[in-house]
């Protein structure tokens, strides 16, 4: 229990975490009056996991499609390590919040929701291209996001009127 994590003390008001052997947790201190969010941890594990041998890493060249709030970015997968430093940002959408984001590789564009804007919308990847929206009505949390390349057709998940659609 998370209770039993926490201690304070009777005459300052001060309270802090514990561990399970009762020793304070460094940076946990809080003045009176505010409660620390006191979580049970689990120790990391003290063996490394055997590599899989059923799983082969990611081909070069291969890239990792990513959303951050504004932006939208690709992330260089080099074998089973990442390195941020190479990361790029493909869009910055001031005033977005792109949640979900899929990659249409037969028609080289990027789909992705905004839930600040209610929209869907996309991107082509070459050069100079222009976002452009393609669904702006009907959509109140547009979340999820799925392209099926294969048989050309978009399917999403909105929150707000807890749906999946189809287009």
């Amino acid at each position: 229990r998370s209770s039993d994590l926490l201690q304070c003390h009777g005459n300052s008001g001060y309270c802090w975490c514990v561990d399970k052997d009762g020793r304070e947790v460094q940076g946990t201190r809080k003045e009176p009056g505010m409660t620390p969010a006191c979580i049970p941890t689990v120790a990391p594990p003290t063996v490394k996991p055997e590599p899989r041998t059923d799983v082969t890493p990611p081909a070069e060249g291969t890239y990792l499609l990513y959303a951050q709030g504004q932006q939208m970015g690709v992330l260089p997968l080099n074998g089973t390590r990442l390195n941020k430093a190479t990361a790029k940002t493909l869009l910055s959408l001031h005033g977005s919040i792109v949640v979900g984001i899929d990659y249409d590789c037969k028609a080289k564009m990027v789909y992705w929701t905004d839930v600040a804007g209610r929209t869907i919308n996309r991107v082509s990847l070459e050069p100079g291209a222009e976002p452009e929206t393609i669904i702006n009505s009907g959509l109140m949390s547009p979340e999820g996001l799925a392209i099926d390349h294969h048989r050309r057709s978009m399917f999403w998940t909105d929150s707000g009127l807890d749906q999946d659609r189809k287009s």
